[in-house]
């Protein structure tokens, strides 16, 4: 009855370790956001490289933060799937001194050589993109061509933007304490599983 027990609890918590996503980058971003005015916005852009939304990638972002005097009424988390070539979460927030988020995404290179994009840009209260050093305005862009891939960091352009910001700051965010235990008790249960089949 005992073993039946194990077997089962086993079974159950590989089927719960199945269905968690797995992320091949996690992150923080912090920028700072002491010289923003009225009422800017986030832009997060997301394109599928394939072209036909084939759906294998998928980006969120939380824990979000707005610094001394800043806030927003958005959500806690904003998830980003490329189940289409085009997905943008935009919204407006409150500038403090600095913005900062964790950002999670799977890295599942598309097959025909264009990459899945991911990219963060800040909007000025018109609702136009602030000019930044990067190539489409962003402060941040990935291209998904690896299981790590490089993430490019921007600050604003001295030439054409109203306000002076420096390129976001990016900090790795350690593997959760609970992850290892929960594998260190599977790795623990197939010993023990092994050597009661001896």
């Amino acid at each position: 009855m005992k073993m039946k027990l194990f077997l089962l609890t086993a079974a159950r918590l590989g089927l719960a370790l199945a269905a968690v996503p797995v992320f091949g980058q996690v992150f923080n971003v912090s920028i700072d956001t002491s010289t923003l005015l009225g009422s800017p916005s986030l832009d997060f852009q997301f394109v599928d490289g394939s072209g036909g939304g084939d759906g294998n990638n998928t980006v969120t972002l939380s824990h979000f933060q707005f610094g001394a005097g800043g806030s927003w009424t958005g959500p806690t988390t904003v998830q980003l799937k490329d189940n289409q070539f085009f997905t943008d979460f935009t919204k407006s927030f409150t500038p403090g001194s600095t913005l900062s988020f964790e950002v999670s995404l799977t890295t599942a290179v598309d097959a025909g050589g264009v990459p899945d994009r991911f990219t963060f840009a800040l909007l000025d209260a018109g609702g136009h993109e602030i000019p930044t050093l990067g190539s489409a305005d962003e402060f941040i862009g990935i291209d998904i061509t690896s299981a790590n891939p490089t993430i490019e960091s921007y600050g604003s352009d001295p030439g054409r933007s109203l306000f002076s910001i420096g390129a976001p700051t990016i900090s790795a965010v350690p593997e959760p304490a609970s992850f290892w235990a929960v594998a260190g008790v599977c790795g623990l249960g197939a010993v023990w599983l092994g050597k009661r089949r001896d």
